[in-house]
């Protein structure tokens, strides 16, 4: 009986796997046409060219399309647009001035003005106090040694006559 029962279980098994396994299709392979192959960058190299003619008209009509906006406005609102523009092109200039005195009244480089960050005077000044405190070096401090060879220099060992009788065992 259980040698029917592993009989059927593995015919069962075996029916499954069949039914799961799939051939693959056998792949086209076609061989390398030159001419075609030349054909499709020909091609290629068409499509672009006519891409950039077709960016620079591009280009032109929205110049055209802005200057059609910009006639038909008034003489205000091309005026108000201009003082927005203007506004803040002076609002940058001025935030760039306060950066540089804050960071030449700290001791900081040219090249990092454009780190310090802050709305007001009072922000950036403190930012650059960061900064400055960050950058400057710590003081170099010469390490502790006594020489290897004191060559009998006892105020640089430490060493007094006696102490050094004592260790040479002279006395």
């Amino acid at each position: 009986m259980p040698t029917e029962v592993q009989s059927e279980t593995l015919e069962q098994v075996v029916e499954v796997t069949q039914e799961e396994v799939v051939e693959p299709e056998p792949q086209v392979v076609e061989e390398f046409d030159k001419e075609r192959a030349m054909n499709t960058i020909n091609t290629l190299r068409a499509i672009e060219k006519k891409a950039k003619a077709n960016e620079k008209k591009l280009a032109a009509y929205e110049e055209a399309e802005t200057k059609r906006k910009q006639a038909e406005m008034s003489e205000v609102e091309r005026l108000q647009v201009e003082l927005e523009t203007s506004k803040a092109a002076l609002q940058t200039a001025k935030t760039l001035e306060q950066k540089r005195q804050a960071a030449s009244k700290h001791g900081i480089p040219e090249a990092l003005i454009s780190r310090l960050q802050g709305d007001t005077v009072e922000e950036m000044e403190a930012d650059a106090a960061n900064i400055a405190a960050l950058l400057k070096e710590p003081k170099k401090v010469p390490p502790n040694l006594t020489p290897t060879n004191p060559s009998g220099n006892s105020a640089i060992s430490g060493e007094t006559p006696a102490d050094r009788n004592r260790r040479l065992g002279i006395g």
